[in-house]
């Protein structure tokens, strides 16, 4: 691996180790969804899928991994009115943005009355879009507003406290997996489900695991909990596999490990640039890039039909996601331009109007 470059800070000040992760996890979102292309009638396709999605879903992870770190912070528990202004103009509002370029997307052409159209809009919002890919949303602005509760939690935790913590949660989802896999039911459970549990853990894995070496074990542990988990999945064990396993939990940590240490060693120069890029619309790629998939999908199916079966489906996977990333991120810049940017400008200057009688 290339010499670690010291700070890897771009000139605004973004610490792009974490935006080279962002932007990888933004891939493994799209490469996710794209596997659909892929024929998994073959053995060598049914790998591949089962190997992607090992990898790809570690999307998840990372991203609520991530959210973990720069949210769980003592300053959002010690002022929590700022941290919720911070949220409702960094996350809501653009997430209510998008929700309603959404449902004008699945409405169309026949949006009905105003009041219809803004009763669907309406239970979207509160509940219709956590049945499709808009499910990561709903949980993580739920595990937002909980930040202030959750570092008083954490906050108290030795090193020693949180390498229990870390540890009983794995050994808790390695019961889970087998019990659920072995058709037993389980009454009980860890005090954080799957997902929730990597939002906290976000805060101090780094910290656990913080000699400069990391890497050297994280690669091919991360590499073999993969694999293993691929393998189990492909052998029936489904339930779970790629989110309360402990397999999965593993292998998230350590691509997330590895990929903080790659990122601090590539991102520099015109690659900075365009990670920096790339990372300020990753949330916004995230939920456009469905709409995106399925036009590229019909585009790959109607113009590459040769390559739609067995073995060479695979490369199809690739160029589709390919596509799919590149149209993603122009839909999602000029999303961000031309709407959420205004808003956001908007809010600012509401809260600044709302709050300076306040400093007289």
């Amino acid at each position: 691996m290339p010499e670690e470059r010291p700070g890897t800070l771009s000139a605004t000040g973004r610490n792009l180790s974490y935006d080279f992760v962002r932007c990888v996890a933004m891939v493994f979102v799209v490469a996710v969804h794209a596997l659909r292309v892929v024929d998994a009638r073959g053995a060598v396709a049914q790998i591949y899928v089962a190997v992607g999605d090992a990898l790809f879903l570690t999307a998840n992870a990372l991203f609520f991994m991530l959210s973990g770190k720069f949210n769980m912070r003592n300053r959002n528990a010690e002022e929590p009115m700022r941290y919720y202004l911070r949220k409702l103009r960094g996350v809501v509002l653009p997430v209510l943005v998008l929700f309603l370029a959404r449902t004008i997307y699945e409405m169309y052409p026949d949006y009905g009355s105003v009041a219809h159209f803004l009763s669907v809009y309406l239970r979207n919002c509160l509940g219709l879009f956590a049945n499709i890919e808009y499910w990561f949303m709903f949980s993580l602005i739920s595990m937002l507003a909980a930040v202030p509760l959750l570092v008083n939690m954490v906050k108290p935790l030795s090193r020693r406290g949180k390498s229990v913590f870390l540890t009983c949660g794995v050994a808790w989802f390695a019961v889970l997996f087998m019990a659920n896999n072995l058709g037993l039911q389980v009454g009980f459970s860890f005090v954080l489900g799957v997902y929730w549990f990597l939002f906290v853990i976000g805060s101090f894995v780094e910290e656990l695991f913080d000699r400069g070496d990391a890497w050297r074990w994280a690669a091919p542990a991360g590499l073999a909990s993969v694999v293993a988990c691929a393998l189990l999945y492909l052998r029936g064990w489904s339930v779970g596999a790629f989110d309360n396993s402990p397999l999965y939990v593993v292998g998230s940590i350590c691509v997330l490990l590895c990929l903080i240490r790659l990122g601090k060693c590539i991102c520099g120069g015109r690659l900075g640039r365009i990670v920096e890029f790339c990372s300020k619309h990753s949330f916004t790629v995230y939920m456009v890039h469905i709409p995106v998939l399925l036009i590229v999908i019909g585009w790959a199916q109607g113009c590459a039909a040769p390559l739609s079966y067995g073995v060479r489906s695979i490369p199809l996977h690739l160029l589709v996601t390919l596509v799919t990333v590149l149209l993603s991120l122009t839909v999602a810049t000029l999303i961000d331009t031309l709407a959420i940017g205004p808003l956001q400008r908007l809010f600012d200057r509401l809260v600044s109007r709302s709050e300076s009688p306040r400093s007289r």
